[in-house]
């Protein structure tokens, strides 16, 4: 189902929360990342709810802020109707995976404010809908030859960020993410193998960890996997890879895999 929830979402939540709560819900955006990530310890629990409450009326309030600002810019003559259309920045975007990307931003900067997260997130999502490039480069004053270096230095700058590898964006390589994870908790480490993959050839070192696990011996003996075979080449390959990509736990698990 796309998102499209109000900031009555939160209303609802915390009318009906218990008082002792109030305090804690109203400063959500104070806490650090780590709060987030403990409220998703328990999905659908107290903290959980108030967590994506928070989120989904922090960002509708953006989304309809930045519509305004679009709205306005147009009807000053500096932009034309495409930048309406842009400032949406939540068409065709899933909760589940604002949800991951949240829960793949907040385990990688856990003393981050969740707030700032929030901001660091709305900021990817006008990059995603275009709306960065379109108010920036397609304002009415701007001339042609400043018009058409403008556009070029945001290619560049896209084309630099992305690698020679299989390129996914955030939101996708979350979703893999928590994809793969619930495969693996259903008992299907093929099919999670290959989710995996995926994420981790666009770049993501703990896709390269998580599908080193499903190889690893002693993590396929303890998840109490059927009918899966270990493969100590492939274990190794993709911890080194998740080394390589920056996972601080895949040397470990190459010590353990050496044993």
């Amino acid at each position: 189902m796309i998102w499209r929830t109000s900031i009555a979402a939160f209303a609802v939540v915390m009318t009906s929360a218990m008082p002792a709560f109030s305090e804690y819900a109203l400063d959500v955006g104070a806490n650090t990342c780590t709060k987030w990530v403990e409220a998703r310890k328990v999905r659908g629990g107290l903290a959980d709810v108030v967590h994506a409450a928070w989120l989904r009326g922090y960002l509708s309030a953006a989304a309809a802020l930045l519509q305004g600002e679009a709205r306005g810019a147009v009807f000053m003559g500096k932009n034309d109707q495409r930048l309406i259309e842009k400032a949406d920045i939540l068409k065709q975007i899933e909760a589940t995976a604002i949800d991951a990307w949240m829960d793949k931003y907040c385990q990688a900067h856990p003393l981050e404010k969740i707030a700032d997260a929030i901001r660091v997130l709305v900021s990817e999502l006008k990059q995603k809908t275009g709306y960065l490039q379109e108010a920036v480069c397609e304002i009415s004053d701007l001339r042609e030859g400043d018009r058409a270096s403008c556009r070029k230095a945001f290619g560049e700058t896209k084309q630099s960020t992305q690698s020679s590898q299989r390129h996914l964006d955030t939101f996708e390589i979350a979703l893999l993410m928590k994809r793969g994870d619930e495969l693996v908790a259903a008992g299907n480490i093929g099919a999670s193998r290959q989710i995996f993959q995926l994420a981790a050839e666009a770049g993501e070192p703990m896709a390269a960890l998580a599908l080193a696990e499903t190889y690893d011996p002693s993590v396929l003996e303890k998840l109490g996997a059927k009918g899966i075979t270990p493969d100590v080449a492939l274990a190794q390959q993709w911890y080194e890879k998740a080394k390589a990509l920056g996972a601080t736990a895949a040397s470990g698990r190459l010590v353990g895999l050496a044993r």
